[in-house]
């Protein structure tokens, strides 16, 4: 949301910034504290409708807040909180297609996807090793990513979670980043503590290895982005993906 800045803290609140503020009365004090964690924050997924956020922390809670709220409040408590995990949950996102729907991961290797309609109603798919990160298409309500603790990438299609579509490899260190783009359903982005972001294309899938390629080169690889440290974090909006290393440097590459 443009209009709101939201951050994890060391002693385990998320704090809101309103942003539509003249920029010399912007406080340093937050305008709405969201409490509930007695360990840290470990992801936060901002819904399509600007309005619900999911955190997760490394307790196995999964939280879903609403962020329309009276701001003399200062303090709100979550919708919600799952504990399905065991363990730490590394990552949460929303089904940008169906703003309903959304999704977690974590050490314990599961999967697992919740209906905001039915708190109860769930569905869990158990993988082979922890996953670190998730991420749904943007476009297709059906297709999803998830990443492992064995540094793959594996391709999921919801209405038949038993088999795998496709795995992806190249990193040989933990992937920190997963993202679907939002402009071309076909395209995503990895990064990974290697120092290498991968733009891959699903549409390549089944290709032969072009001669161009070279050998270490994937052929569903569109761009690999080499950098010397690790990629801690990115983000990727249109056709801008901002970088964060372990230098504290940030790049922006355009695609």
């Amino acid at each position: 949301n443009d209009s709101f800045l939201i951050s994890a803290s060391s002693n385990n609140n998320l704090y809101l910034y309103n942003l539509n503020q003249d920029c010399n009365e912007i406080s340093t004090k937050p305008d709405l504290i969201l409490k509930s964690y007695t360990t840290p924050c470990t992801s936060l997924s901002i819904g399509n409708n600007k309005q619900l956020l999911l955190s997760s922390s490394e307790k196995g809670e999964v939280s879903l807040w609403d962020l329309k709220y009276d701001i003399n409040t200062g303090v709100i408590e979550p919708l919600s909180t799952t504990t399905y995990h065991k363990g730490k949950v590394n990552d949460v996102d929303w089904n940008y297609s169906n703003e309903n729907l959304f999704s977690s991961c974590g050490e314990d290797k599961m999967i697992f996807f919740y209906d905001v309609r039915d708190h109860n109603k769930k569905m869990s798919v158990m993988t082979g090793s922890s996953v670190k990160k998730i991420s749904f298409n943007k476009a297709n309500p059906n297709l999803f990513l998830s990443a492992s603790g064995k540094n793959i990438i594996d391709l999921w299609d919801l209405r038949n979670t038993k088999i795998k579509l496709h795995t992806f490899q190249f990193h040989s260190h933990s992937i920190t980043g997963l993202k679907w783009s939002d402009r071309n359903e076909n395209l995503f982005v990895s990064t990974g503590n290697d120092g290498n972001l991968v733009m891959w294309n699903v549409k390549h899938l089944g290709n032969t290895k072009s001669s161009v390629l070279s050998e270490d080169t994937p052929v569903e690889a569109e761009l690999i982005h080499r950098k010397k440290g690790k990629i801690y974090d990115f983000d990727w909006k249109g056709n801008a993906m901002t970088l964060v290393d372990n230098q504290n440097n940030i790049e922006v590459i355009k695609t």
